[in-house]
């Protein structure tokens, strides 16, 4: 039974490269599409991302409604 190399177990070092690339601005923008898309991408790592965009997506609507709240005036109290 052989396990294709999108299916393997991504090893701590691969981990702590993913973490060096997604601390590097814009490179990491253009690394989340590129492994988003691809088809070679490890299973691991594409779950990972597409968590990580809907935190995103609901942490950005969070401070969305936080802002606007925070920001309307003549808020009752």
């Amino acid at each position: 039974m052989d396990i294709r190399d999108n299916e393997k177990v991504l090893t701590v070092k691969d981990w702590i490269i993913i973490q060096i690339i997604m601390m590097i601005p814009i490179v990491n923008v253009i690394m989340w599409i590129k492994w988003l898309i691809s088809d070679k991408t490890n299973q691991n790592l594409k779950n990972f991302l597409i968590s990580s965009l809907i935190m995103l997506v609901i942490g950005g609507l969070f401070w969305f409604i936080f802002m606007t709240f925070l920001m309307t005036p003549n808020m009752p109290m």
